[in-house]
């Protein structure tokens, strides 16, 4: 998730320092992003939690 990405002119006048740094950022963001989504499927609270198993019923 990039807030500023570099313009394809940018990016076609980039440097090959420049490139691998590209490349790093974009690799970096879908980590990011990938991270976020499974926590994001997380549950939210111990009460959802106790009340998805029967043992949490019980308590």
């Amino acid at each position: 998730m990039v807030m500023f990405a570099p313009t394809l002119e940018e990016v076609a006048d980039a440097t090959e320092q420049e490139r691998r740094m590209l490349d790093d950022v974009s690799r970096h963001d879908r980590g990011c992003w990938a991270y976020m989504k499974a926590q994001m499927n997380r549950l939210r609270s111990v009460a959802f939690a106790l009340a998805d198993v029967s043992i949490g019923l019980v308590s």
